[in-house]
């Protein structure tokens, strides 16, 4: 063999040798250069996002349609009372009552039970739901006599939401020993207070006077000023926590025409930072006024705030 054919073996071994080495550097971890480690997980092992989901607030129409849908699944009924779709009598079409409110929820169902009515008003009278008191009771007839029954059953209004709770139940015979029946449930809910219907802090002078009734036993009170921050604030909360007046037509009882009327300042001769003018008898409106303007919606609850402003500013109770 001659020295050129062996130089030509030897560089064709070095040729394979470097192949080699190129092809095991391009294995991780080995001859080639070093890289970081991927820390992505594939995708079958990925870890979901956290969604966090918040339920919405239920208005005040859906809260009393909700507490109404719920008195209905409470009220209690004979075993042998049975659901039905339709109104088993034409005296069962309508309620025998209905709040003159325009923010009403009214549900009902229908039933048809194998009692006598006087059976089925006993054990609707002792069977009222938890916390209810019979509120009303009442019958309706023509010449031929009665033929329908009703009773209702009230339950305490929940915060400043809703306004009235109430379940009406009307019963009519549908022969020997069967009676129809039509359950209601009535809520009636308060519009939210609008968010100038409260008295601001900082309030450092009250002024306050009761006005004179025609009747001689309501002689009023004459004007007093204080600057005691306890009791100005003890006043000023009171009022923020009543309640908006409810819209629609309300039977109010005899009303007078006496007035209490509150003048809240920051200091002396400053403008007034909020005037209250309160009605004792009637349905006991409260009229608050600020920047010189009635606030709207009214509030309500002058038959217990005015006592209770009497008393905290030292008056002797005015007869009403």
């Amino acid at each position: 063999m001659t020295l050129s054919s062996r130089l030509g073996g030897v560089a064709a071994t070095l040729v394979v040798a470097s192949l080699v080495l190129a092809g095991c550097g391009t294995r991780s971890g080995e001859l080639g250069p070093s890289r970081p480690a991927s820390t992505a997980l594939p995708a079958s092992r990925a870890i979901p996002a956290v969604t966090t989901v918040r339920k919405a607030t239920p208005t005040r129409p859906q809260r009393a349609r909700l507490a109404a849908a719920r008195l209905l699944e409470q009220e209690t009924l004979p075993a042998r009372a049975h659901r039905v779709a339709r109104p088993p009598s034409k005296a069962l079409d309508q309620p025998a009552t209905v709040p003159a409110d325009p923010n009403l929820v009214d549900l009902h169902r229908f039933y048809v039970a194998d009692e006598t009515v006087p059976a089925l008003l006993a054990f609707l009278r002792s069977h009222g739901l938890p916390g209810s008191s019979l509120s009303s009771e009442g019958e309706s007839g023509n010449l031929s006599g009665t033929y329908e029954w009703d009773l209702g059953f009230s339950l305490p209004p929940v915060g400043t939401v809703l306004d009235s709770r109430a379940l009406e139940a009307s019963v009519v015979s549908l022969g020997a020993r069967r009676s129809g029946l039509r359950i209601d449930a009535q809520v009636t809910w308060l519009p939210a207070k609008p968010a100038g219907d409260v008295i601001p802090p900082g309030a450092k002078l009250l002024a306050a006077w009761l006005s004179k009734g025609p009747d001689p036993g309501q002689p009023g009170h004459r004007p007093v000023t204080t600057t005691n921050p306890k009791l100005i604030e003890a006043i000023r909360q009171h009022i923020n926590a009543l309640v908006v007046q409810q819209p629609g037509t309300t039977a109010c009882p005899a009303d007078f025409g006496q007035l209490l009327t509150l003048v809240f300042r920051t200091r002396p001769g400053a403008a007034p930072l909020a005037v209250v003018k309160a009605d004792p008898a009637g349905c006991g409106q409260i009229v608050l006024t600020r920047n010189g303007h009635p606030v709207k919606p009214a509030l309500r609850g002058g038959g217990t705030f005015v006592p209770f402003a009497e008393r905290e500013l030292g008056w002797p109770p005015a007869s009403r």
